[in-house]
């Protein structure tokens, strides 16, 4: 559950509007997490179900390929330690 609310706090963060910037688009904070994902800093799983979610099309920078649910699913339950951000 963590993991989930720490993407999706991230996110709100990045497209969100401050008085200091202006909100980055859905496709621009997805790409700063996927950065944040391939260092461990997010949970890359989560990071994909939710680029599906705002309809952001991704891949899998890693090999180039269109991110699928069963690669998420896999690194999703690789990935379940606690995150720091």
């Amino acid at each position: 559950m963590a993991q989930i609310l720490t993407v999706c706090d991230i996110f709100g963060a990045l497209a969100e509007k401050r008085s200091y910037r202006k909100p980055q688009t859905p496709e621009q904070a997805i790409q700063i997490l996927m950065g944040m994902a391939q260092f461990g800093k997010v949970n890359y799983g989560v990071l994909c179900t939710l680029a599906r979610a705002v309809g952001v099309e991704n891949s899998d920078k890693r090999s180039g390929a269109p991110v699928s649910s069963e690669h998420s699913l896999m690194v999703s339950r690789a990935s379940t330690w606690p995150l720091l951000v």
